[in-house]
């Protein structure tokens, strides 16, 4: 009973805003209208004050002016039906936008909308002084009304603005739209001045000024025009060459109220180019303070060039990255409410965090908090981020770049990952040390949430951490199927490839056909004592032997000299049998990528010779998966 009056209420106000036709302020077909009406008030801006000073005869036809005044108003109308907003709140109410529109647009628009002057002359037409040329272009004088329509171009630019989302383009168009009001202060100037002096045609006009200092014969306005240009701009600039000036009174008073006015004018807006200039160099500034301020730090405290250099990259990378961004993003989110800023957050960092299917079983507003708590970091090359039997630090969600997983001991790469990837969930939920390290392979930037945020999350929301519980409880025993861990070498689900069952089949595989192979020890030669060759190192007849190859821990280096004859036999042996293997079945699938871990880690241990300490603990069955 109670439901249903809310429904027909529901209803009723769904219907009503069906049948407002308005059109919204930010909808497309608004937008291009704007742009056409601010079009036509510059074409009428430099048409009707050109055909004022020049023209005797009016050369714009009659049906023009009807469809520039049938324009006017169907813009009126327009306006009238366009929703509004009032304290940040669409209006949709046909009331309250009237109500807002007849505060000050409306008569603005309604007065360069009348068509005054031909009122006047249809009204008048049977008068005869009417026809007497000084009140003719008395009455034309009207026609500048529609001018007044101009002084809706700064906000019709600001919209066009709003729309636009590159800061160059912004800085194009902040450019344009001062050099425009410059060049309509100076033709209204210029025409003005034409018309003063053809009003009070004397010879000495400022007219027969520019005709008798011209080494050609005039012909046409358009070189009267140009000179009056150059007059008004140089006027402003208050450099006055000299090469025109007013003759008259008439002439020198309307001068002087031309400096005056546009000595104020051009100072704004040479101060808004000053401004855009300095904002576009603020970037350039920092970037230099910041690059020598490094450089002398560094050179003071005698840092390695090398590490110089990744230094150096490092912050022309970031520094590059954040000037392609133009925005801080803290610094926007500042000016908004509380819930705006979940909001953002959540749209920002909620594909990210949801990739990660866990984060389905937690509430949603776990994902509102979550989002706010991530944060960006940036990696150079070869950084490492997790190392090997570290504490969990968190999760981190890959944006640009790439990382590999790899092995801590043989330094064998298992896995690469790219965007929309992510890694260290299962630190973060079973809360156990890293089973992998991971390292950046190129300039990488991810996504973190650390465990301490995760937690502190966590405690203010109890729902949240009964779900967390039950996750860390159900990995205890190892399963990792829960958080949809795959295993990068069977590619089943629920465990890491360092406990694959498979790999130990694999390696028992391997050592029965290698000891097969190598089952009785190799006999030495005779060491040829040629000096190019006698200091050369011999490996010793027992080094062969059973029990070496069934896995004696013994350093390989020492053992063979650090000679890679063993690695290529290693090598030879694994390829040949993955000829023999079928890769369509799934043990082959799996054989070849185990046979790719174990070439990678032997060409490690032979090529690197850095980490020697790191090798003496390595024997023949470290060459296992992680």
């Amino acid at each position: 009973m109670i439901s249903k009056p809310l429904t027909t209420a529901r209803s009723k106000t769904k219907g009503v805003i069906e049948k407002t036709y308005v059109f919204r302020p930010e909808s497309l077909l608004r937008f291009l209208w704007e742009i056409f009406m601010l079009l036509l008030v510059l074409y009428l801006g430099i048409s009707l004050p050109y055909i004022l000073a020049f023209q005797e005869n009016d050369p714009m036809p009659v049906f023009i002016e009807y469809i520039i005044t049938g324009l006017y108003f169907i813009d009126i109308c327009i306006n009238l039906n366009t929703a509004v907003y009032i304290r940040g709140i669409l209006r949709l109410n046909h009331k309250l936008i009237i109500r807002e529109y007849l505060k000050f647009w409306f008569w603005v628009d309604l007065v360069s909308a009348l068509p005054i002057d031909m009122i006047i002359e249809l009204s008048s037409s049977n008068l005869n002084y009417l026809k007497t040329v000084r009140l003719i272009k008395f009455i034309r004088v009207f026609k500048l009304i529609k001018l007044v329509k101009l002084g809706k171009l700064k906000y019709t630019i600001a919209k066009i603005e709003d729309r636009i989302s590159s800061k160059n383009l912004i800085t194009l168009i902040l450019i344009l739209k001062l050099q425009i009001y410059i060049f309509m202060i100076a033709h209204i100037l210029g025409c003005m001045m034409i018309s003063i002096s053809r009003e009070n045609f004397k010879p000495n006009s400022f007219i027969n000024l520019i005709t008798n200092k011209s080494n050609d014969l005039i012909t046409n306005n358009s070189e009267i025009y140009i000179s009056t240009i150059y007059w008004a701009y140089t006027t402003m600039v208050s450099i006055g060459y000299g090469d025109f000036s007013p003759q008259t009174t008439e002439e020198r008073i309307f001068g002087i109220i031309c400096m005056f006015m546009s000595s104020i004018t051009f100072g704004i807006i040479i101060g808004n180019i000053g401004s855009i200039i300095e904002k576009n160099s603020q970037f350039e500034k920092m970037r230099r303070e910041t690059i020598l301020s490094v450089n002398n730090y560094l050179k003071q405290n005698n840092v390695e060039k090398s590490l110089w250099r990744k230094v150096r990259m490092y912050i022309e990378y970031t520094l590059s990255e954040s000037k392609q961004e133009e925005i801080d993003l803290y610094d926007l989110l500042e000016v908004l409410s509380e819930p705006l800023r979940e909001e953002i957050y959540l749209n920002l960092n909620g594909a990210e965090l949801f990739s990660c299917n866990i984060f389905m079983n937690f509430p949603l507003v776990f994902g509102h908090k979550l989002s706010r708590m991530m944060h960006s970091e940036v990696y150079a090359p070869y950084d490492d981020i997790i190392f090997e039997g570290s504490p969990p630090v968190g999760i981190y969600f890959i944006q640009t770049g790439s990382v590999e997983i790899y092995d801590r001991k043989s330094r064998a790469g298992i896995q690469e990952l790219k965007f929309n990837n992510y890694f260290g969930e299962i630190g973060l939920f079973t809360r156990k040390h890293c089973c992998a390290s991971v390292r950046s392979k190129e300039y990488s930037e991810v996504l973190t949430i650390t465990c301490e945020d995760f937690d502190a999350v966590l405690n203010i929301l109890p729902s949240a951490k009964l779900v967390f519980d039950e996750i860390k409880r159900s990995t205890i025993g190892g399963d990792l199927s829960v958080l949809g861990v795959y295993c990068y070498l069977c590619k089943e689900l629920g465990h890491v490839a360092k406990k694959c069952t498979m790999i130990q089949r694999i390696r028992d595989f391997n050592r029965e056909d290698w000891l097969n192979m190598k089952n009785r020890s190799k006999k030495i030669g005779r060491i040829n004592m040629n000096r190019f060759s006698r200091y050369k190192a011999m490996p010793k007849d027992e080094d062969y032997g059973m029990k070496n190859v069934k896995g004696i821990k013994v350093p390989l280096y020492v053992l063979y000299g650090k000679k890679p004859s063993l690695v290529s036999a290693c090598k030879n042996f694994l390829f040949k049998k993955e000829d023999k293997t079928t890769c369509n079945t799934p043990m082959g699938e799996f054989f070849n990528r185990t046979t790719k871990y174990y070439t990678s880690a032997l060409s490690n241990i032979v090529d690197d010779s850095e980490e020697e300490e790191e090798v003496d603990n390595l024997d023949i069955t470290d060459f296992d998966m992680m």
